[in-house]
């Protein structure tokens, strides 16, 4: 390339061959302009908006709605030429377009998970993604009869409320232990607040523990 530029060579002093005068600063800047100059006409317009892009995969622009694979990407690599690269993004974008097929397939077919889980009160509980609820929990108390039977001698209840409200109660299991004597539980009103529990003892009135499990749906 031809040279623009000669250089002074500035010298230190005492020698006088190149001395601070405006001859040599303006030299200097001419110089300086002269490069600037070339510089901007040398650089090449740089717009791509009218660029047609032509892609070498016939994969990549496949205009199947819904792809039936996918296809690894290579990584970019410098100097790539724009056909090249746009193909990759167009791939990126059916590889995205696969996944939303798939998960939309699978909708309703993944295994049930937990989406929740915890304590409340006696309340151990778990919530499913699929709706589903399993509550776990004791309680204890006092109790005296509300009637007599001929078959135990007393009958007693005991309402347990449920730490949140189901939209539907399927199951409801209990047990109970009645103090010092012989209790059995007889019948169980299901409930999506609070399951009532009937039990006959041979005792008029004593403390009490019921074990419950309760399943329902909480959406």
């Amino acid at each position: 390339m031809e040279k623009i530029y000669k250089r002074i060579n500035w010298q230190n002093v005492p020698s006088t061959e190149t001395p601070l005068s405006a001859e040599n600063l303006n030299k200097m800047d001419k110089g300086i302009e002269d490069l600037d100059n070339r510089m901007i006409n040398d650089i090449p317009v740089m717009d791509t908006q009218n660029n047609v892009v032509t892609f070498e995969s016939a994969d990549a622009v496949d205009t199947e709605e819904a792809p039936l694979a996918w296809s690894d990407v290579e990584v970019l690599k410098t100097g790539e030429k724009h056909s090249s690269i746009f193909a990759k993004i167009s791939q990126m974008f059916k590889n995205i377009r696969y996944l939303y097929k798939t998960v939309a397939e699978l909708n309703g077919k993944l295994p049930d998970y937990i989406v929740e889980q915890g304590t409340s009160g006696i309340w151990t509980y778990r919530k499913w993604n699929s709706g589903i609820v399993e509550l776990f929990g004791y309680t204890t108390g006092n109790s005296t009869y509300y009637s007599t039977n001929s078959t135990w001698g007393y009958s007693h209840l005991a309402q347990i409320n449920l730490p949140f409200t189901l939209t539907s109660c399927r199951y409801v299991n209990a047990s109970v232990r009645f103090g010092s004597g012989t209790a059995t539980v007889m019948r169980i009103n299901e409930s999506v607040t609070a399951p009532i529990i009937y039990f006959d003892a041979n005792l008029d009135s004593d403390t009490y523990r019921i074990n419950i499990e309760v399943k329902g749906a909480w959406k």
